[in-house]
């Protein structure tokens, strides 16, 4: 079972009652709760860079990057500019530039000075530089933002609410919760990302840029070790030593590592496991029990398992997941009953493919489990929807205990019900429930 953070899940709501009510009759476990990237203040608890601290990117050869800082502030100087070699050291301590590097601290002034963000070439054929023995090339940049409270974004009064009323719901279920979006100031952007004020305005450009701005992915741990100690340990420390504390502590048994990394922000597979191996052992410093479900993958590419599942690919010494997980959706027209027959085509394909992954799984790592976390149709039209054949809900109902009885039967450990809350703009041919009064559909 999914549950993917909306607007209708919020107090308030016409079906919020009858959704978590739902929830808690359900006789089922790994229950998935995804505050997920079309409502950014749903489920980022940290939208905007922190102030007065040094701001650098470190983007692979590529057009460029949109340079910003947080709000309110501007670009007061240029502290550290080259494209070349990667440097050494970290952000705030890059003191003198790689011998295969051109500076460029004048031309990157002439763009960003003083203003709120900029836009800067980062490729090899814009600068001629090419480094030997095939070195990559990167842009470096550091710049100091005008002066400002010393202040942090961080803020779960969105996401507490909804957090609280799903695990309360799923009490004993061993919930699985994914947090999946990265704060966008983390990533190099080619555009500015400029997030709407109300929070129930679905929006799906959150996710640009490919690479994060941070290579050595610090910042990205350390955002994913605060976020878990808020929820588990009820509290943390932010940037600046300030102590943030929550409302209460849960027992969360399960953290999955980010969702679709195939398409949303384009991820590798080296790229996502490079992600997962930074962001697993942030998230046990604050919660030393934590167990994973890793890849949440939407393709279900071979090439991702076999590569993910050998250990040479991975730091030395990295925590394994209990869990590897992708997701199967059917697809039709939406008015033609005679087409949602295509639906069991397309899982017998579907079971295909579990077949070459699961050879893949019990040959490198047979004690990892599956779960099938997301399983169900998405009509066409969606995400926004239009007139839906009634009989599809009967047809869809079929395609998962379908899907759920040949899984079961191949020894698939878990299969997740796509998913519990939709409507129109956010997938409402996906949705268990009926988002006009709350009942099950």
């Amino acid at each position: 079972m999914k549950l993917v953070v909306n607007p209708m899940m919020r107090r308030g709501s016409p079906i919020h009652s009858g959704t978590f009510s739902a929830l808690a009759s359900l006789n089922t476990s790994l229950i998935r709760f995804v505050p997920w990237l079309p409502y950014p203040r749903l489920g980022v608890a940290e939208l905007f860079a922190p102030t007065r601290l040094p701001q650098c990117w470190v983007v692979p050869d590529s057009p460029g990057v949109y340079l910003s800082c947080p709000p309110g502030q501007n670009f007061e100087s240029v502290e550290y500019a080259t494209f070349g070699e990667t440097p050494s050291g970290s952000c705030g301590s890059w003191n003198s530039s790689p011998s295969c590097s051109i500076d460029i601290t004048e031309h990157v002034a002439s763009l960003c000075l003083p203003n709120f963000g900029c836009y800067v070439n980062a490729s090899s054929a814009f600068w001629n530089v090419t480094c030997p023995n095939g070195m990559p090339n990167v842009l470096a940049v550091q710049l100091k933002c005008s002066p400002a409270s010393q202040e942090t974004s961080w803020n779960f009064g969105l996401i507490d609410p909804m957090m609280e009323d799903f695990m309360a719901a799923t009490e004993g279920k061993s919930p699985i919760i994914n947090f999946s979006t990265i704060p966008e100031w983390m990533w190099n952007q080619l555009n500015p990302v400029h997030i709407p004020d109300d929070p129930n305005e679905v929006f799906w450009n959150y996710e640009s840029g490919t690479s994060m701005r941070d290579p050595t992915l610090q910042e990205l741990g350390d955002y994913y070790e605060r976020l878990v100690s808020y929820f588990v340990n009820g509290q943390f420390t932010d940037e600046y030593g300030i102590v943030h504390k929550a409302k209460r502590k849960y027992d969360i048994p399960y953290w999955e590592i980010l969702n679709e990394p195939n398409s949303e922000h384009a991820n590798s597979i080296e790229y996502y496991t490079e992600l997962y191996d930074a962001m697993a052992p942030a998230i046990r410093k604050a919660a030393p029990n934590m167990k994973f479900v890793a890849l949440a993958m939407s393709d279900r590419n071979p090439d991702w398992v076999r590569y993910f599942l050998n250990d040479s690919n991975h730091r030395s010494g990295y925590i394994e997941p209990e869990y590897i997980s992708y997701h199967f959706y059917a697809n039709s027209g939406r008015l033609n009953a005679t087409k949602f027959e295509d639906f069991f085509a397309q899982a017998d394909g579907f079971f295909g493919q579990v077949a070459v992954i699961e050879k893949i799984r019990k040959k490198l790592k047979p004690h990892w489990k599956t779960t099938m976390d997301e399983v169900g149709v998405i009509l066409s039209g969606d995400p926004d929807g239009g007139p839906i054949n009634q009989d599809y809900w009967a047809a869809a109902s079929a395609l998962y205990a379908y899907v759920l009885s040949r899984m079961t039967a191949v020894g698939i450990d878990a299969v997740g019900e796509s998913q519990l809350v939709g409507y129109p703009s956010q997938y409402p041919s996906v949705s268990m429930m009926d988002w006009t009064h709350g009942k099950p559909n």
